[in-house]
């Protein structure tokens, strides 16, 4: 069994949370993994269970680096809904927009120089490990970058391939 996540393992990156009217920001310091696509994702369901996602504004000036969930997390929200610019990037580091750009995702979410909305205030987020969150955002992510280019879908169908055959598994197992 290949091990694709570890909720055990640390997060390296500082996530800050702030909200203003129908935006949601999020200051990303440090380097972004798929742990900290799936307190996002967490956070986001646990705050808006009951309605539509609002925009929400990734502030990636001090981002130092990004995992393929992570831009996958990203892109299944840019991908999620109607809404044209629910998701942007506001302050980018080089780092941070060389990952987005090789991967497409500059195509599908705006980057822009403007930084967050000064009446946001800002807090840290946290939330528990979810094994079962960070499952879901790794295979949901990794299909939609996947969807995105034929050099993406080509780059992570062996991910998808193990995610799918350790869901098997696990299915397997309960039945």
């Amino acid at each position: 069994s290949i091990a694709i996540y570890n909720t055990a393992m640390p997060s390296l990156c500082q996530i800050d949370v702030g909200q203003v009217e129908a935006a949601l920001y999020f200051k990303i310091r440090g380097y972004a993994s798929y742990l900290d696509a799936s307190h996002i994702s967490s956070f986001m369901k646990e705050r808006h269970a009951d309605c539509c996602y609002p925009q929400v504004i990734f502030d990636l000036l001090e981002c130092q680096k990004m995992d393929s969930t992570f831009m996958g997390l990203m892109a299944s929200l840019a991908c999620s809904g109607e809404d044209s610019g629910k998701v942007s990037v506001a302050r980018c580091s080089s780092e941070a927009y060389r990952c987005l750009d090789d991967l497409g995702l500059t195509q599908i979410i705006m980057v822009s120089e403007k930084g967050e909305d000064p009446r946001a205030s800002f807090h840290a987020l946290t939330c528990q490990d979810d094994q079962s969150e960070a499952e879901t955002v790794i295979r949901r992510g990794h299909e939609t970058l996947s969807k995105i280019s034929e050099a993406n879908k080509k780059r992570f169908e062996g991910v998808i391939r193990a995610l799918e055959q350790e869901q098997t598994k696990k299915t397997g197992r309960s039945s």
